[in-house]
């Protein structure tokens, strides 16, 4: 069981950090024109939908899994950064990002300025992605453990 709840842990961090990176390399390039700007702002909200709630929830999930059967502390450093950063990506997620992206979609469709928009994203995403690579670390190493 252990191999299994530890295969699919990775997989949902890979999938979250895999699907982050790819939304920071394309905002840029999809920014240059509204039509391609609405379209990639409604995809990056429903990629929210279809891929990082999914990853983070299995990630939140298998992580707990892990705790339970290799009996280890929910106190544990590393197990608080893991939760920190699903709840921090949570917010994030529907508190921000998704409005965000609506937001950058009409402003795009109204011909309007998105630069500010796409800065906040980006300096966001940056921040998160620094989380995210920290509870790899902090997993990786069993930080507090």
């Amino acid at each position: 069981m252990h191999g299994i709840l530890l295969w699919l842990h990775i997989l949902a961090a890979a999938t979250w950090i895999g699907a982050a990176v790819a939304v920071l390399f394309l905002a840029p390039r999809m920014a240059v024109s509204a039509a391609s700007g609405q379209a990639f702002a409604l995809q990056w909200v429903e990629m929210g939908r279809k891929v990082f709630t999914p990853a983070a929830i299995l990630a939140l999930a298998t992580g707990i899994g892990l705790v339970i059967t290799d009996d280890l502390s929910f106190s544990s450093a590393f197990v608080s950064i893991g939760f920190l950063a699903v709840i921090v990506g949570g917010v994030l997620g529907a508190r921000v990002y998704a409005p965000m992206g609506r937001k950058i979609a009409a402003a795009h469709e109204a011909g309007s300025e998105t630069t500010g928009l796409y800065a906040r994203m980006r300096t966001l995403g940056l921040a998160e992605l620094a989380l995210l690579a920290f509870t790899v670390y902090a997993m990786a190493v069993r930080l507090g453990a």
